[in-house]
């Protein structure tokens, strides 16, 4: 997490700076690496015991809970790790953007896609700057299933869980919400 502090203070140091004749840094090393992170919270998870809670609610009815495996948190996540979020490729396709936001307490650096066939559109990462440390992700993916589009929300919460807001539309139809939220206890 100390590399979020360093390209943070590059990115206030650039501004600061302006128009002075600096090497400007391979932008692959600036951006913060989304798919390692993903991937390490869910070896972090393999490393602690944990249960694992997960409460659906579909169109706001009811909730309904159901305690899942480790395999099938996995699973869940899996979704959301795609190729384009691997360094090399997620630094072509994505810009990037940051602010200290108060509301928060955190600084947010979105990554905004530039390609058009991306399935995913838009990432957030909220980082603590007091440690320095990504406190949250936010990702949001495009795909289709069947005729009809699908959009995925991923909030993952560093440590503590996530939740995957899927909204279905098409067919002149009105829009189906389902809300997973995955917690461990």
């Amino acid at each position: 997490m100390n590399r979020v502090i360093t390209i943070l203070a590059c990115m206030c140091l650039a501004a600061g700076t302006g128009s002075c004749n600096q090497k400007k840094k391979d932008k692959q090393q600036e951006f913060i690496d989304i798919a390692s992170y993903l991937k390490g919270q869910l070896k972090y998870i393999d490393s602690v015991p944990h249960g694992y809670l997960k409460i659906n609610v579909r169109d706001s009815l009811q909730p309904d809970s159901v305690y899942l495996t480790l395999q099938q948190v996995k699973d869940l996540a899996a979704g959301f790790l795609v190729p384009e979020l691997e360094l090399k490729k997620f630094s072509k396709r994505f810009e990037e953007t940051s602010f200290a936001d108060a509301t928060l307490q955190s600084i947010t650096v979105t990554y905004t896609s530039v390609n058009k066939n991306n399935s995913v559109e838009r990432v957030d990462v909220y980082v603590n700057p007091q440690n320095g440390e990504i406190a949250r992700v936010y990702l949001v993916q495009n795909t289709i299933a069947g005729d009809n589009p699908v959009k995925k929300q991923l909030l993952w919460t560093h440590n503590k869980g996530f939740t995957i807001i899927t909204t279905h539309s098409g067919n002149g139809q009105t829009d189906s919400t389902i809300t997973e939220q995955v917690i461990w206890q």
